[in-house]
C-alpha cells in the first residue's frame, strides 16, 4: 500500500492492527494532521497569539467554542478513537525543547 495516498481511516485501520508501528509523517497526502489542545479559557487568547508568534512549531487549524474537555462532539462520526478516554486517563501532555517567542503564560 502506497501510504502517501492511503487514507486516513486506512492508515488508522493499519495502526489499531499493529500493522503500522512508525510515525505518520508524509502520510494520507492532502490532509492534516494535528493535535488537540484545551485549555482554560483564560488561557486561549495567550495561546491563540502563541500559535500566531510561532506558526511552524504550533499552527492553529481551528478554535472551538468554549465548554467542553474533549473533542468527541465535534466529531461524532470521525471513528477516531480516544486513547485516553477509553483507558480511563487524562488527556496527554508534552513537554518540547524548541525554542519558541513567548505570549502571555506561553
Amino acid at each position: 500500500m502506497n501510504l502517501q495516498s492511503a487514507l486516513p481511516s486506512e492508515i488508522r485501520d493499519l495502526i489499531r492492527n499493529n500493522k503500522l508501528i512508525q510515525h505518520t509523517s508524509g502520510m494520507a497526502k492532502g490532509y492534516i494532521q494535528a493535535n488537540f489542545v484545551i485549555l482554560p479559557e483564560r488561557c486561549a487568547y495567550d495561546f491563540m497569539k502563541f500559535c500566531y508568534r510561532n506558526p511552524k512549531s504550533c499552527p492553529l487549524l481551528d478554535i472551538t467554542e468554549v465548554g467542553e474537555f474533549t473533542f468527541p462532539k465535534y466529531y461524532p462520526d470521525a471513528d477516531i478513537p480516544v486513547r485516553h478516554l477509553e483507558e480511563g486517563h487524562n488527556v496527554p501532555m508534552y513537554i518540547t525543547n524548541i525554542p519558541t517567542e513567548q505570549s502571555g503564560v506561553f
